[in-house]
């Protein structure tokens, strides 16, 4: 139900839309299909590849649904005022970089110096909808990178984010915003030198600003999903602190690697509603999950995988003095009014202690089927208990807190020493010899039409099901109290092939009257594969389509056309959807995070092709002459190769070959008499 609060605050906004469209002219080259922008360019030209236009604004303005704005290599200064403009469902608006190139960039710099609430953002949305921001380097953005207020359907893909305390912002009644396969680091000495209490707390810390988050909702209208991401030495990864439990409603956050994580990986704050974190992989983060103070609906923590090097290097505590350490895995304080918060099927390898906090009141935790391996200490740090938590079907290499055995909880959970198959380099698949396969117990939410399926005799515990990844609940929109600024249009949120059948979730039940056989359009590599039947299961949200051939889930693409209707009248989008569009314009989604982040200073290192399958160039810039060292490590900081060289001032190349390496994340350190340097590769099979 559309809320009075969101529809009179942006209804001058939507006029003032329709008055600009109307009034717009649209001459031969408003027709075409790319404005090209260049920072040598002129905004009175026609926004040719051989004339373009110099002002990323002004060719938005120009830009009407459908358009891509391709921003020539180069540095973009100042701040980019994007303004009451939109594409249209399916036919965005996008601005996107000509190249992806390392040395090739499209640079976006807000030429800010870091500090608290600082001007220098490098976009800032307001009344737009449906956008695209894709391929883009942003450097110098203080405070925010990207600021969105009063907008919709909203997608930042594969950007690079160096620095400012939050790189993506949607606030003031904004919703659906896609954050995904993004690369956000703000600075190492984040995780390795400087104090956390003077990170800590805003104003009151001289460090305060990259206090922020990947993704930082804040009294937005929700509908985000932020996925496929790449986030290292950071304070925090994802974090909201609403002012009511109808704002930053509706989340998911999945599919996304946390490295160097100094505060919390995930931390949402005051109000809460219907929140899905699952399928992260976080490597190094201080603490994972923290919900502290919270009130407001369920949140659904499942199939997540934690580890962490042996001996770690933390920036100290000037209060506890003397380096931290990976202090715990689980951060509950003080939240009694909070619906059941589900914690399933995770995997962690660690030194610290499960709870870090769980402070009184703290209810309704609901704890079961997880994973865990501790080395060198760590233990449970749980001495508190209320009659609402169930904790039960765990396994561990320690047996179960006291504080669970005196309350005749854990009476189903294993204790083992064997358990993941190679927890130093974050493989937390259980060995087939693990007592803890066919160990868990069968979990079902009905509200989101789901029960765990499983192969043996009962759930495997931990992250994985044999060796792919565990199932959870499909994500379905849940209105909250007082009402969203928007009605859902159904969306995709999970798919599965096999064989000839296709199975599509909605966030939002379907009118069986719109559904057909005819309107879906499936493909594999391109090539067109009729569907045969399509059937809506009774609670509308599961639609079953059988084709005419086999699927390749990995090559799928699919259309929608017309679109169906859900039941409260929306047409379905494929924004957002897991499955790609067919027709590549929705969202023009990169395979993977881009991890490429140069420096700001000298030397500025760049890996291509990155991710890599076999060579990879190593291309930096020596101010003057000397000795450098080149070092690669993997995650848990096994140094694998390193080489030594005199170099010349100059740009230089240099060759590395990591065929022989699996795949997997790899830290690669270039040192230089000026300074070291640390970039992520990406290797693929």
């Amino acid at each position: 139900m559309r809320s009075r609060r969101s529809t009179s605050r942006w209804w001058p906004v939507l006029c003032a839309v329709t008055v600009l469209m109307l009034m717009s002219p649209l001459g031969a080259s408003a027709q075409d299909a790319v404005l090209y922008v260049s920072p040598s360019g002129d905004d009175a030209h026609p926004g040719t590849l051989e004339q373009p236009m110099q002002s990323v604004a002004a060719a938005f303005n120009r830009a009407e649904a459908g358009r891509q704005i391709r921003l020539l290599p180069g540095r973009y200064l100042g701040i980019n005022r994007l303004r009451l403009n939109q594409g249209a469902p399916e036919r965005p608006i996008v601005i996107r970089g000509h190249s992806t190139h390392p040395d090739s960039l499209a640079i976006i710099d807000g030429q800010g110096q870091p500090g608290l609430e600082q001007s220098n953002a490098c976009f800032l949305l307001a009344g737009v909808h449906w956008v695209v921001i894709q391929d883009l380097s942003f450097r110098n953005c203080w405070t925010d990178a990207i600021n969105i207020a009063g907008s919709s359907y909203i997608t930042i893909a594969g950007n690079d984010f160096l620095g400012s305390r939050r790189a993506v912002q949607p606030t003031s009644g904004t919703h659906h915003v896609l954050v995904e396969h993004n690369t956000f680091e703000q600075d190492e000495r984040v995780w390795t030198t400087w104090a956390w209490d003077d990170l800590h707390h805003g104003e009151r810390e001289p460090l305060g600003h990259f206090n922020g988050a990947l993704l930082h909702p804040k009294e937005s209208d929700g509908g985000h999903v932020m996925r496929g991401n790449l986030v290292k030495n950071v304070f925090n990864g994802f974090r909201t602190r609403p002012e009511r439990l109808n704002e930053d409603a509706n989340i998911e956050v999945y599919d996304n690697t946390f490295v160097n994580v100094r505060d919390n990986a995930l931390e949402p704050e005051g109000y809460v509603w219907n929140h899905h974190y699952f399928r992260n992989r976080l490597y190094n983060s201080r603490k994972s999950f923290s919900i502290d103070e919270v009130e407001g609906g369920g949140v659904y923590i499942w199939g997540n995988v934690q580890w962490q090097e042996a001996r770690p290097t933390l920036g100290p505590s000037t209060r506890g003095g003397g380096a931290q350490s990976i202090s715990g895995l689980w951060k509950f304080h003080e939240s009694a009014r909070l619906d059941t918060v589900w914690i399933f099927n995770n995997s962690f390898f660690t030194k610290a202690r499960v709870f870090k906090d769980l402070r009184r009141p703290f209810s309704n935790i609901y704890h079961v089927n997880n994973a865990y391996a501790f080395f060198d200490g760590g233990g449970w740090g749980l001495d508190h208990w209320e009659p609402s938590y169930t904790f039960d079907h765990d396994c561990a290499n320690l047996q179960p807190a006291s504080v669970l055995r005196n309350n005749g909880a854990s009476l189903h959970s294993v204790t083992t020493d064997d358990l993941f198959t190679d927890p130093l380099e974050g493989d937390l698949r259980l060995t087939p010899q693990s007592p803890c396969r066919d160990a868990g117990t069968v979990l079902s939410l009905p509200a989101f039409g789901w029960t765990q399926s499983f192969s043996g005799a009962a759930p495997d515990i931990g992250s994985f099901e044999d060796t792919t990844w565990v199932e959870g609940p499909p994500f379905r929109y849940q209105e909250p109290p007082g009402g969203d600024g928007f009605d859902e249009r159904p969306r995709i949120t999970r798919h599965r092939a096999e064989a000839d059948r296709l199975t599509l979730h909605f966030s939002a039940p379907l009118d069986v009257a719109t559904v057909s056989a005819a309107a879906v359009q499936v493909f594999v590599d391109a090539a067109p594969v009729p569907v045969i039947a399509a059937t809506l299961r009774s609670d509308g949200y599961t639609l079953d389509l059988a084709t005419a051939a086999p699927l390749s889930e990995a090559r799928l693409t699919l259309a929608m056309d017309p679109l169906p209707l859900g039941t409260n009248g929306q047409p379905a989008t494929h924004w957002a959807s897991t499955v790609p569009y067919a027709l590549g314009l929705s969202t023009t989604r990169p395979t993977a995070a881009r991890s490429t982040i140069p420096p700001p200073q000298p030397p500025r290192l760049s890996l291509y092709p990155n991710p890599s399958t076999g060579p990879t160039s190593l291309a930096f810039t020596m101010e003057r002459a000397g000795p450098i060292q080149i070092n690669l490590y993997d995650l848990t900081g096994r140094r694998l190769y390193t080489a030594t060289r005199t170099l010349a001032p100059g740009r230089h190349i240099y060759r590395l070959e990591v065929a022989t390496l699996p795949a997997g994340l790899y830290l690669l350190r270039l040192r230089t008499p000026a300074r070291s340097t640390t970039q992520t590769l990406t290797v693929v099979r």
